[in-house]
Formats: C-alpha cells, sequence, structure tokens
C-alpha cells in the first residue's frame, strides 16, 4: 500500500511496513543545519532498518525486545 503526501511541495511516497500504524516527519533544527527525521509508532524493527532510504545504523527504537530479537542481547542492554 503506498501513500502519497505533499510536502513543501515535494512529494513524499510512504509504502511498505504494514506493522507501522503512524509516520511523521520531523525537523531537527538543533545541530544548526536543518534534518529531516521520520519518526514511525510500531514494530518490526527490522523490515524499517532494511527499508530503502532509510540509514539502519541511525535507527533506534524504545522497545527493548524488539531490539533484542533485532540485533541480540549486547545491542538491548
Amino acid at each position: 500500500m503506498r501513500e502519497k503526501y505533499w510536502y513543501n511541495d515535494k512529494l513524499v511516497l510512504f509504502q511498505g511496513v504494514p506493522s507501522v500504524s503512524r509516520a511523521v516527519i520531523h525537523i531537527d533544527e538543533k545541530s544548526g543545519a536543518t534534518k529531516y527525521k521520520l519518526l514511525v509508532e510500531g514494530d518490526n524493527l527490522r523490515n524499517v532498518m532494511a527499508t530503502a532510504g532509510v540509514k539502519g545504523t541511525h535507527t533506534t527504537s524504545n522497545n527493548t525486545f524488539e531490539v533484542e530479537k533485532t540485533l541480540g542481547i549486547e545491542a538491548a542492554r
């Protein structure tokens, strides 16, 4: 399922992970430069990390069980 949204006159497409129930584009201006973050609500960290355009090494989760299942016990500590 693909959902199309317009953001600042640019087309943004969301598709892929069915277990993600909500996605929000967050603008982070703390570091001086504008950075965009995609905040998602749901689970299946492995599929989110493997999604095209997502930097898997910069992906975080507050669900320790999901992190343990995906990355191992040491990452969940």
